[in-house]
């Protein structure tokens, strides 16, 4: 009985607070609880590790909105779990699997394949804009870009890694076109842990799109209204240090990069044939470094009412080095906008 008061008590604590000795050859030693779910088994150590395994797919799971409770037969232990092992014949994740699990910071995906596999969350908003933040999907090697793509529902957490290597992706996700008649992906984009944000075009062409946001409090209606790298509260700009946009992109639209204060490198691709106006870089003073692939010197100068102006206007043109292809530094010399930087280099 001793004993048994023991493990109840401390199944009110932390799971790292107290802990209680079982013989050794108790199967259930590490274990908090377990069970069934459908077809599927369940398994919650004292490690905060959920373990779903079996084959099949995982039931939906009734949400009582209004106590906030749930039917899953881990919904008591919620507060215990940080990592959700997902086995790989488990071919889908349940309505509400993981509802009100606040800690939970890691979900592993064993599946050695492109899976059928969805997360379906009904949390209110701010709720799933917490999880899908700060919750990091594992998933097999070389799976990533398919958890990314405009057609898998896991494309909206940021932190998508592959379990192989080391994690490093610290936010990330898609852009996808402002049509509501079909979900075009414009683009992948990563944030890593040393400050480079990647914009990838998956081998398509177009532009980074316009944004609508111009300045704290203003709101413009229609198409985009924040870079996704800075929605809100979710602002992501004075991490980034060096932004990469791979080739496919033609163009860069308004206040892409507006007020990243801390980005020092921008590269370019040889793609690039303009980038829209001064929003697109207002308030990124410290730039140190442009490495444009582009031969064309890409269009970076345009008339307003305050006269001639240019993407670039607000760095220091004499201190930042501009980096071109081989053969082209007499063309930037020449041309509106680039003719302005003092050091202009070719690419060895």
């Amino acid at each position: 009985m001793a004993k048994l008061l023991i493990f109840l008590f401390c199944g009110l604590l932390s799971v790292t607070g107290c802990t209680v000795k079982q013989e050794q050859d108790n199967a259930s030693a590490s274990l908090m609880a377990s069970g069934t779910t459908g077809e599927l088994t369940w398994e919650l150590g004292e490690d905060g590790t959920l373990t779903i395994s079996g084959k099949g797919e995982m039931p939906d799971y009734i949400i009582n909105y209004n106590d906030g409770t749930s039917l899953t037969p881990w919904y008591e232990y919620r507060d215990y779990i940080t990592k959700a092992i997902i086995g790989d014949k488990v071919t889908s994740i349940g309505k509400g699997a993981f509802w009100r699990c606040a800690n939970l910071a890691e979900i592993i995906l064993q599946q050695k394949k492109a899976p059928p596999i969805f997360i379906y969350s009904d949390y209110a908003y701010e709720e799933s804009r917490y999880f899908y933040k700060n919750c990091t999907v594992f998933v097999p090697t070389g799976l990533e870009p398919i958890y990314r793509s405009c057609s898998s529902d896991w494309s909206i957490f940021w932190k998508i890694c592959e379990i192989d290597k080391p994690c490093t992706v610290i936010a990330g996700g898609i852009q996808l076109s402002s049509s509501n008649s079909e979900r075009v992906l414009l683009f992948i984009w990563r944030l890593f842990n040393d400050g480079t944000l990647t914009i990838n075009a998956e081998g398509g062409t177009g532009s980074i799109p316009s944004y609508n946001t111009f300045w704290a409090g203003h709101h413009a209606t229609g198409g985009y209204e924040y870079a996704p790298w800075w929605y809100d509260d979710d602002d992501c700009r004075n991490f980034i240090t060096s932004v990469i946009i791979e080739e496919g992109f033609e163009g860069i639209g308004d206040y892409a990069f507006y007020q990243c204060n801390n980005l020092v490198t921008v590269t370019l691709p040889s793609t690039i044939a303009a980038i829209s106006n001064r929003a697109t870089f207002s308030g990124c003073s410290n730039i140190e470094k442009i490495i444009c692939h582009s031969v064309n010197p890409p269009k970076i100068t345009y008339t307003s009412n305050e006269g001639a102006i240019d993407a670039f206007e607000e760095i220091n043109k004499t201190e930042c080095v501009l980096y071109v292809p081989a053969g082209s530094e007499e063309a930037y010399r020449t041309t509106d906008g680039w003719k302005d930087f003092v050091n202009i280099k070719e690419i060895q």
